[in-house]
């Protein structure tokens, strides 16, 4: 919810060996991700593979 917060979340993404975070939307709590070994093209399913440890952490973190 913080910009910290957010900025840990992106760089813990972009540390994860075949992503980058490319841009961030602060408004609407967005990553863009470039992601190299795709696994899915739906975009709920893809936010989940990439992004949903990171984020149930640094929430509780961040909190």
């Amino acid at each position: 919810k913080t910009d910290y917060a957010m900025t840990t979340i992106a760089n813990s993404i972009t540390n994860t060996p075949g992503t980058v975070v490319v841009d961030v939307d602060p408004v609407e709590r967005n990553f863009y991700v470039h992601w190299i070994d795709v696994k899915t093209t739906e975009p709920e399913e893809a936010r989940l593979r990439i992004s949903n440890v990171f984020e149930k952490y640094a929430w509780r973190v961040f909190e």
